[in-house]
């Protein structure tokens, strides 16, 4: 159990555990990509007039990984800037922007989907 622990934490053991980087920048990359597909199923269902159940359900999906990719993205900024103190170097600027963007997003889209979610009486 003890070594099974120690190789979690180990740092690039034998290139066996992936670079916590990709990680975040995978997930951020899916959970952006999965708000945004349900955002626009919502709209899309408005004009077809989707069931009002199969409307709330994408509004809490799209709320959910938003919030999901909000969270995501806060840890990347903190990633990116350990990594550029600990590297005393400003390669990882531009990440910790594209991170910046991605929060700004996903923490809006998440508000607004709430707030849909409110005004339509569908319980969070």
């Amino acid at each position: 159990m003890a070594l099974l622990a120690a190789t979690f934490f180990c740092y690039n053991y034998n290139n066996m555990l992936p670079n916590p980087q990709s990680l975040v920048k995978g997930g951020g990359l899916f959970f952006f990509f999965m708000s945004l597909f349900s955002a626009f199923l919502y709209g899309v269902g408005v004009r077809q007039r989707f069931m009002d159940a199969t409307q709330i359900m994408l509004l809490r999906i799209s709320a959910l990984s938003a919030l999901i990719l909000g969270v995501l993205s806060i840890y990347g900024i903190a990633l990116d800037i350990w990594l550029m103190i600990r590297g005393r170097s400003l390669r990882y600027l531009p990440g910790v922007a594209a991170y910046f963007l991605a929060a700004v997003a996903g923490i809006l889209t998440a508000g607004a989907a709430v707030f849909i979610l409110v005004l339509s009486g569908g319980n969070l």
